[in-house]
């Protein structure tokens, strides 16, 4: 038998039992709690008194702990950009390398624009990520003589936090 009598979870630094629904899936107990736990505080779970569908007790009793995450609300920087602001002569299979302080949204990469600056026509790129950095490979070479110009609008890191410097 499984119940929160015999499965509970605790705010350690408080003692308070959290509450929530037990939900059982052939051998796996999933316990969801009510309400979102705490960020950056520690739980433990106390099992005992556990009894297989034969009767057979747990033997002994299981404590086991583990901290939620601390919350992220520092936005991402760009660090690097290669070819760099101003680079003249680059050859016209440059891929466009943009270093982030952490890593980005993948899904956010679209928002990141690639211009001719005397037309104002897109170029449109293949997208890759590498940890922290977004990579920009043209599928044409670009055009020798034109300048151009990248814009980064709408990039978030990974919480949601949006580039401090675009």
């Amino acid at each position: 038998s499984v119940n929160t009598s015999n499965i509970k979870l605790i705010d350690n630094s408080t003692t308070q039992e959290i509450p929530g629904q037990l939900s059982l899936y052939g051998d796996r107990v999933v316990f969801n709690p009510t309400d979102n736990l705490t960020d950056n505080t520690t739980y433990l779970i106390q099992v005992s008194g556990v009894k297989d569908t034969s009767g057979n007790s747990l033997v002994g009793s299981l404590v086991s702990s583990f901290k939620t995450k601390i919350p992220d609300f520092t936005p991402p920087q760009i660090l690097t950009i290669s070819p760099t602001d101003g680079a003249i002569d680059i050859s016209p299979d440059t891929r466009i390398e943009i270093t982030f302080s952490e890593e980005i949204n993948s899904a956010d990469f679209s928002s990141i624009q690639l211009l001719d600056n005397n037309s104002g026509s897109q170029i449109y790129p293949q997208y890759q990520t590498l940890g922290n950095q977004a990579i920009l490979t043209p599928f044409d070479n670009l055009t020798d003589n034109t300048t151009y110009l990248i814009v980064i609008n709408g990039v978030t890191d990974l919480a949601g936090n949006p580039l401090s410097n675009p």
